[in-house]
C-alpha cells in the first residue's frame, strides 16, 4: 500500500478498508499479492488519485473524449485503470465471463499471443445478457465491468472495484471543499466615537465601534445590501492565523486553513442602526448576542488569504491535469517501443521478392491495455484487420502512424495545459502580491504609531 499522508480519517479508512464490510482484506490482497511491476503500478495510481484531496476540480474546463480531464472523465480514467489491472490477473476473472479469442469459460493467463482485447463486433460478458462491442473499455459501463469479476474472499473484484469508486468520489468531494474558504462567518467592525445610547434594556450601555453585516442580498442597482449594528464597548475583536490540518500518516501536516482567533465566538450586546448610526428602532433595546468580528485590516487579510487559498485549489487542478497529460504520454510512448519493436520483426517483401508482407508478428499486451484505456469511445488505435493482433509489415504502419497522431495530440495537450496553468499561476501570484502589498502598510502603520507614541 502507498505511504498517504490523508486529510481525513474517513479518507484514510475507504482507502485502507473499503466500503463494504468485512471485506478489508481484498484491498490488501489486490494491492500487495501480485508482482513488484503491478504493485508498482498500483501505488503510482493510488498517488494520483490521493493527489486529488488538495484539488478544485468543480468549475474545471468540462472534459471531452479529445480531452478527458474533468471530474467525470477523470474518475472513469483511474476505474479504466483499475479495471484493468484486476482483469490482467486470471483470480479476478469471473468464470462465467466470455470473451472471445481472449479467455475461455474459466479463468486463463492474458498472453498476447494473438488474443485480440479488443474485437469489433458484440461480445456476450454474462449469462444475464450484458454485453459489450469490444471496442475499448470506455464502452464498458462500471456494471459491465463489475459483472466480469470475481466476488470471493480473496478474489474479490468487485469489491475492489466498489471499493476505489467510493474512495475517488470522496478525495473529489473533500478537494472541492476548498472552494468553500473561507468556513467563518465574520463581520468587520470600525472605530467610532465612544457613545451612550438610551435603551430599554440598559441605559448604561456604551458603545464604540459599528459592525458591517452582509445581508447577501442586492438592491436595485445590484449593489450588495449591508446592515450595521453598533457593538458595546469591550468587544473582543477576533484576529486572523491559520490553523494546521495534520494528516492521517504520523500526524504530518497536510493543509492549513485560515480562521478567526479565537476559535469562538465572542459575546456582547450590538443594536441595529441605520447608515448614519442611528439606531433603526429608537430607544430600542441592544441584543445580546455571540459574532466574530474582524479589524478592517484583518478583514482584507482573512479574504486575500481565503483568495488565495481557493487558487491554490484551482491551480493544483491545473497540475494535476498537466500530470495526467504527461502520465498519458508516457504510456503512448512505452506502447510505441513496443510497437517499433513487434514491427522490426516484419518485412515489406520477401528475400526473393515475390511476396509482400510475409511476416506477422503480435502486438504485446502492454499495447493491449494501453489501447484500451485510452482509445475514444468506439474506436481504436492500431489496424484491426482481421480482428486479431497479429499485423503484417503494411499493418504495422497504419498502426505507427495512428499511435503517432495520439502522441502529437497528447502533446499538444500538454503544451495547452500549461499555458492554462501559467494563467493561474499569475491570478495565484498578484493574490500574493498584493497580500504582500498589505502586510507592508501595516507594517508601516505600526512603526508610525511606534513613532507618534515615543
Amino acid at each position: 500500500m502507498a505511504d498517504i499522508n490523508f486529510k481525513t480519517q474517513e479518507l484514510a479508512n475507504l482507502y485502507a478498508y473499503g466500503n463494504t464490510p468485512n471485506r478489508a482484506g481484498d484491498l490488501s490482497y489486490f494491492r500487495t499479492n501480485t508482482d513488484d511491476a503491478t504493485v508498482s503500478a498500483i501505488q503510482s495510481l493510488d498517488m494520483r488519485i490521493a493527489n486529488f484531496q488538495n484539488v478544485i476540480t468543480d468549475g474545471a474546463k468540462q472534459g471531452s473524449e479529445d480531452f478527458p480531464y474533468d471530474k467525470d472523465y477523470l474518475k472513469r480514467e483511474f476505474m479504466e485503470e483499475v479495471f484493468s489491472i484486476l482483469i490482467k490477473r486470471s483470480n479476478y476473472r469471473a468464470s462465467n465471463a466470455v470473451y472471445t479469442s481472449l479467455f475461455s469459460s474459466g479463468p486463463v493467463t492474458y498472453s498476447a499471443d494473438g488474443q485480440d482485447l479488443l474485437l469489433n463486433g458484440t461480445r456476450t460478458l454474462l449469462a444475464n445478457g450484458q454485453t459489450w462491442d469490444g471496442n475499448n473499455f470506455s464502452n464498458m459501463t462500471y456494471d459491465e465491468m463489475k459483472a466480469a469479476l470475481k466476488t470471493g474472499p480473496n478474489e474479490g473484484g468487485t469489491a475492489v472495484f466498489d471499493a476505489y469508486s467510493a474512495w475517488i468520489d470522496a478525495v473529489f468531494a473533500e478537494g472541492n471543499k476548498l472552494k468553500n474558504n473561507p468556513t467563518d462567518v465574520v463581520n468587520i467592525v470600525s472605530s467610532i466615537p465612544e457613545r451612550t445610547l438610551p435603551t430599554s434594556s440598559d441605559p448604561s450601555i456604551i458603545y464604540d465601534r459599528v459592525v458591517t453585516v452582509k445581508t447577501g442580498t442586492k438592491d436595485s442597482l445590484g449593489n450588495p445590501v449591508y446592515n450595521y449594528f453598533l457593538v458595546a464597548k469591550g468587544a473582543v475583536i477576533s484576529d486572523v492565523g491559520k490553523v494546521i490540518v495534520p494528516g492521517t500518516l504520523n500526524g504530518q501536516q497536510v493543509d492549513a486553513t485560515v480562521a478567526a482567533i479565537p476559535s469562538s465566538s465572542a459575546t456582547s450586546y450590538y443594536i441595529q442602526v441605520d447608515k448614519n448610526l442611528d439606531p433603526v428602532t429608537p430607544n430600542g433595546a441592544g441584543v445580546q448576542t455571540t459574532a466574530k468580528n474582524l479589524s478592517p485590516i484583518m478583514y482584507l487579510y482573512y479574504y486575500m488569504e481565503a483568495r488565495v487559498r481557493v487558487l491554490r485549489g484551482q491551480l493544483n487542478m491545473k497540475e494535476a491535469v498537466t500530470s495526467e497529460i504527461r502520465d498519458d504520454l508516457a504510456k503512448a510512448n512505452s506502447a510505441y517501443a513496443d510497437l517499433e519493436t513487434q514491427a522490426g520483426k516484419t518485412r515489406a517483401q520477401s528475400p526473393d521478392g515475390k511476396t509482400t508482407n510475409p511476416d506477422l508478428s503480435y502486438e504485446t499486451t502492454n499495447m493491449d491495455f494501453f489501447e484500451a484505456t485510452n482509445a475514444k469511445k468506439g474506436q481504436v488505435i492500431y489496424d484491426n484487420t482481421g480482428n486479431d493482433d497479429l499485423h503484417n509489415y503494411s499493418n504495422w504502419g497504419a498502426s505507427r502512424s495512428a499511435l503517432k497522431s495520439y502522441i502529437d495530440q497528447k502533446s499538444t495537450q500538454s503544451q495547452d495545459a500549461m499555458l492554462d496553468y501559467q494563467t493561474t499561476l499569475n491570478r495565484f501570484n498578484q493574490a500574493y502580491e498584493v497580500m504582500s502589498k498589505i502586510q507592508e502598510k501595516m507594517d508601516g502603520l505600526i512603526k508610525g504609531q511606534l513613532r507618534n507614541v515615543g
